[in-house]
């Protein structure tokens, strides 16, 4: 069996995901989900001077855009041997094994860069065999592009399964230790991207630092239990119950869908708190209601007597 077969059969593709067969139909969907990501974009630069959940989306998202760049480049042309393949049920977006063909694209990069004509070269063929023979030049405009998504793709451009976010220290008014951390996932059974954002708690009479064993094994533990099938409250218990001195106290999960029918992105965002939550800094439990987020209604925590 292919590498290809093995990507397709270990993420039981069924009818609900289909290829994208027409390159006309795949310059589109890809163009207007980009223009839908850097509306979303502009959005969170403009919050971003004032709020750390804004400047973790805007990371996240640039980090996604810039992946449909490079897939709109891989795409340009139809492929029969890696066509995109798209989910239609509550996503919309491509389908998992996408990033794994990224992944295999930027290993052999450098090995097919030094085997392909430069982009001059190709040109120069380009023109030769249009005036000199009249002839058809596709072979040579699916080179050029293929060349250009290979000179593009770099591993900080393409979104990853799990794409951790910067860890930010916060002082508490009591003095206590508390941080911000984010972080990414592309869900594997549900075909679309999670940012989940985390308040917490570090035990400890120091800040946490990304370079110690407490914040690696929350990143590990994150990676191993995040799942967008997976409610966020239990998520948030099971992260807390795993790790001995990193508890979270305040937690956000945003779930980007790409609409079928308008093929733009939206976003309906989830906010949870556990029973008695309390504020990063300590002081008094919070109590949650509704407020707007992201055109729909969301649960937010805030402190409050």
């Amino acid at each position: 069996m292919s590498q290809q077969d093995r990507i397709w059969s270990d993420f039981n593709l069924g009818e609900n995901c289909v290829h994208i067969a027409d390159e006309n139909q795949a310059r589109l969907y890809l163009a207007q989900i980009t223009l839908a990501l850097r509306a979303l974009e502009r959005i969170t630069k403009r919050n971003a001077s004032d709020s750390l959940e804004a400047r973790a989306m805007e990371y996240f998202v640039e980090r996604l855009e810039s992946t449909f760049r490079l897939l709109s480049l891989k795409h340009f042309f139809a492929s029969a041997d890696v066509p995109l393949k798209i989910d239609t049920t509550d996503s919309g977006f491509f389908h998992f094994s996408t990033l794994l063909d990224l992944q295999a694209d930027l290993k052999a990069r450098d090995a097919l860069l030094k085997c392909m004509l430069t982009v001059p070269a190709l040109k120069a063929e380009m023109v030769d065999r249009l005036v000199r023979f009249q002839q058809p030049v596709r072979d040579l405009q699916q080179q050029l592009a293929k060349r250009l998504f290979l000179e593009a793709l770099v591993p900080e451009d393409v979104f990853e399964p799990f794409v951790s976010g910067p860890l930010v220290p916060l002082v508490g008014e009591d003095k206590e230790h508390t941080g911000f951390w984010s972080f990414a996932t592309y869900d594997r059974g549900l075909n679309r991207p999670f940012v989940y954002l985390i308040y917490f708690v570090y035990d400890r009479g120091e800040p946490l630092r990304e370079d110690s064993d407490d914040f690696r094994g929350m990143v590990a533990e994150a990676a191993r239990l995040a799942s967008g099938q997976l409610s966020l409250l239990a998520f948030s218990n099971q992260l807390d119950a795993a790790l001995e001195r990193v508890h979270p106290r305040s937690w956000a999960r945003t779930g980007r869908r790409a609409s079928r029918r308008t093929r733009a992105s939206s976003a309906s965002c989830l906010k949870a708190t556990g029973p008695g939550c309390r504020s990063p800094s300590g002081g008094k439990p919070r109590r949650c209601w509704p407020t707007a987020s992201c055109g729909s209604v969301s649960r937010s925590c805030r402190a409050g007597g």
